[in-house]
């Protein structure tokens, strides 16, 4: 399978993504949109849909053909060379979260050359097993890769005034629930750059597939994301 894939010659691109665990799964959302060139990859293990072909717009969140491991990619071109790593070598099953930080760390590690690396590179990981804590942040920094597990994680474009949403209104509730703070995360970030563009959201439910949301689902969510954004404006001015 042929992935998408930035040059590295072009422009800077801005990404903004979460990751938000719930009571009965988690979720990922991320932007779209790329502001460099692409050129292809193989990666035959990586499950990316609905890419469109159009180099501004790509998903940039990643998923194994049985589901159970996930990753979502922000930095520069070499996240997305961590994420397609991960999935073209992850196991099929974890038991604990000592086998997973192991082997995101080793997995990266051997990636990384002794010097002139780039600090801003994040994976954010996403595991379905029992027992098994569910979402993984992967960042390198100081010549070392860290791995921690968290209920909510914020990639990309920290700097983004948006991210005060997640920090100040996530709770651990349902996927379902916790749908709209994602969207509108990702919805008021694209406001503050014009290097934030589209959205994607992947569900994991326990019990169920893994899917993403199709375009009527995203149209609504960015919609109803619109109307929290005025109802607010409402309530500030009364």
């Amino acid at each position: 399978m042929v992935c998408a894939f930035l040059s590295p010659s072009e422009e800077e691109p801005m990404t903004l993504q979460v990751a938000l665990e719930a009571t009965d799964g988690f979720l990922i959302a991320s932007d779209r949109k790329a502001s460099r060139g692409m050129r292809g990859i193989e990666s035959p293990k990586a499950v990316r849909t609905h890419i469109r072909g159009a180099s501004s717009d790509i998903c940039k969140i990643l998923m194994s053909p049985n589901q159970r491991f996930v990753c979502a990619f922000s930095g520069d071109d070499l996240s997305q060379v961590w994420a397609d790593k991960l999935l073209e070598s992850c196991p099929e099953t974890f038991a604990s979260d000592a086998e997973v930080r192991a082997f995101l760390k080793q997995t990266i590690q051997a990636l990384i050359p002794q010097s002139n690396y780039p600090e801003n590179q994040q994976v954010i990981a996403g595991v379905v097993a029992h027992g098994v804590s569910p979402l993984w942040r992967v960042n390198y920094y100081a010549n070392e890769v860290i791995v921690q597990s968290t209920s909510k994680i914020s990639g990309g474009d920290l700097s983004n005034p948006a991210a005060y949403l997640v920090e100040r209104f996530y709770e651990p509730l349902t996927v379902s629930d916790l749908l709209p703070l994602a969207a509108h995360f990702i919805v008021e970030g694209r406001s503050f750059s014009t290097l934030i563009g589209g959205l994607d959201i992947l569900l994991v439910e326990n019990g169920k597939p893994a899917r993403f949301l199709g375009p009527d689902e995203i149209e609504k969510l960015e919609n109803r994301s619109e109307e929290i954004h005025a109802a607010i404006i409402r309530l500030l001015a009364s």
